[in-house]
């Protein structure tokens, strides 16, 4: 029961093993997946560690399980640590090594991806462009350009795909008996790698369903045979439930369920247009859904956008579930529409969210070109206008991906950009804080909680600072955030900044016990001196 063989049936019928010109075909989409997934991201292995990643790092210097035992933050994700000690165990604390790994991650995923339509749709070409949709999209930047929190957040998603996949083959009896089990095993494990990862649940258990089942068996039995398949789902929600009762005080930290305006907005902003868009920028995403008129959020335009766009969705999906002639299409609808609908409910969707909905949205779209393509070509006369036609879905999916690639250019760049930051903090209190000079305290001045251009953010300083400042000089006493009104701050500060003035902020500077440390934009960061303070004052 290992990916192998889960991959090795894709496209087979369930009673028979893989042929060698199948294991081939997969293996060809397997290093294509890959290879794009590499073209895409190379820049990448120039990233550092940012924000809360800090803070992973630190709670595993202390030990892999007292960190797999409690929550970091407002979510209890013991598989995701555990993902991040294998490879920090594997590489040590390497960022680059990180990023490997991830941009890995995101090419299986895309692999999966085609997988997954192998199962579901008819045509495998429709499933290979899928994954490298997947693969091409820019809207879970986030996740894709976060060394070590995206490994997690891709985890997530990567174990999310292969429980629909598992479900599709279990409810055609792949695995037999122990089908369920290792479907309810991987959910569970999908789950723990992130809550928002419990929509697996409801979409393979629909999926069990609607996959259909053995050739010869009768339909009451294999409604029976089904029905026992869900024990194992249920045992899974009731280790969730409990998991969220025992952590119940971390997670009344974090956002409660609840659908406001604002969630509406970013349900349509990042899981509708940007995921089928596969743009990644919230300036480009807002002036695609609002049809380019770029109304703000304080017209009544823009929630008239939002209503239609929902309205529109809403429709498109029941007619499509209502008229599609194969079960996979209304598993990928049931798929989407389930997790962003609960995602939003749970809180607000965000870009490194973006990455479980890409997937039913890539085969959707591919397979919507491809009937359009079909439809095309049943209308021309001659042969070869027909192969042109058959065409069009492979070059509307490459005209989409090299689209999003200004997207992808504009988020290498800025979580470069965020990366040298972070960099040059490290060093700076290393230098600043020698060891063996006693016990210092730090104070850090205006760190920016994101880098920001062209609509691409990246997490900067928001989490993480006091876990950065002691991994980089373990002897100090004290941090301190604080902010000063001067003309060089950012627009978001580091959390828990706390405003200072002046005068109190000279004293500090005089300090011999205290290191200062300012960042200016756009980025640049200096331990503070009397002189440069008092430049500051005279502005």
């Amino acid at each position: 029961m290992s990916l192998a063989m889960i991959m090795d049936g894709a496209g087979e019928p369930i009673d028979r093993p893989g042929t060698g010109r199948s294991r081939a075909a997969v293996l060809a989409a397997l290093g294509s997946h890959m290879a794009l997934s590499a073209a895409i991201y190379w820049p990448t292995l120039h990233l550092a560690f940012v924000s809360e990643t800090w803070t992973y790092l630190a709670r595993l210097r202390v030990g892999i399980w007292p960190t797999l035992t409690t929550s970091i933050g407002y979510n209890y994700q013991p598989v995701a640590i555990a993902w991040i000690a294998l490879i920090r165990a594997c590489f040590g604390e390497n960022a680059a090594a990180f990023q490997a790994v991830n941009i890995a991650q995101v090419g299986l995923l895309g692999h999966l991806t085609y997988q997954l339509g192998r199962r579901l749709l008819p045509d495998a070409r429709s499933a290979w462009l899928g994954g490298l949709l997947v693969i091409g999209n820019a809207a879970f930047y986030e996740a894709s350009y976060w060394p070590l929190a995206g490994n997690m957040h891709l985890l997530g998603a990567i174990l999310y795909v292969l429980a629909v996949i598992v479900s599709c083959d279990a409810a055609r009896g792949r695995f037999g008996a122990g089908g369920s089990w290792l479907l309810a095993l991987i959910v569970l494990a999908a789950i723990f790698t992130h809550p928002a990862m419990v929509t697996a649940v409801p979409v393979c258990a629909l999926t069990l369903f609607l996959a259909g089942g053995r050739l010869e068996e009768r339909p009451a039995d294999a409604l029976a045979r089904k029905l026992k398949m869900l024990l194992p789902l249920v045992g899974v929600v009731v280790l969730f439930g409990i998991s969220r009762l025992v952590f119940a005080t971390a997670i009344a930290s974090g956002p409660q369920p609840g659908l406001d305006s604002m969630r509406a907005y970013w349900l349509v902003s990042r899981g509708l247009v940007a995921v089928f868009s596969l743009r990644g920028s919230h300036d480009v995403v807002h002036g695609l859904m609002t049809f380019g008129t770029n109304v703000g959020f304080d017209t009544v335009q823009v929630w008239v956008f939002v209503a239609g766009w929902l309205v529109v969705a809403g429709a498109a999906a029941a007619i499509c579930l209502w008229r599609a002639r194969t079960p996979g299409l209304r598993v990928l609808i049931a798929f989407l529409a389930i997790h962003l609908v609960a995602v939003a409910i749970a809180s607000a969707m965000s870009s490194r969210e973006s990455h479980v909905p890409a997937v039913p949205a890539a085969l959707l779209t591919a397979w919507a070109l491809h009937i359009a393509a079909g439809r095309l070509a049943a209308r021309v006369s001659t042969a070869q206008s027909r192969l042109v036609c058959r065409q069009l879905p492979a070059v509307g999916i490459l005209l989409l991906i090299a689209w999003a690639q200004r997207d992808h250019a504009t988020s290498a760049e800025v979580h470069i950009r965020a990366a040298n930051l972070s960099r040059t903090l490290v060093e700076l209190v290393k230098v600043q804080s020698p060891p063996g000079f006693g016990p210092l305290d730090l104070t850090l001045i205006n760190m920016p909680a994101y880098t920001i251009e062209r609509g691409i953010g990246a997490i900067t300083f928001a989490n993480g600072l006091e876990a950065l400042a002691r991994i980089a000089a373990p002897g100090l006493a004290s941090i301190q955030l604080v902010r000063i009104p001067i003309p060089s701050a950012p627009a978001d500060f580091a959390n828990r900044t706390v405003p200072i003035e002046l005068e109190a902020l000279r004293a500090q500077v005089l300090d011999p016990s205290r290191v200062v440390v300012l960042f200016e934009k756009p980025t640049t960061l200096t331990a503070l001196s009397p002189e440069i303070l008092d430049r500051l004052a005279s502005r």
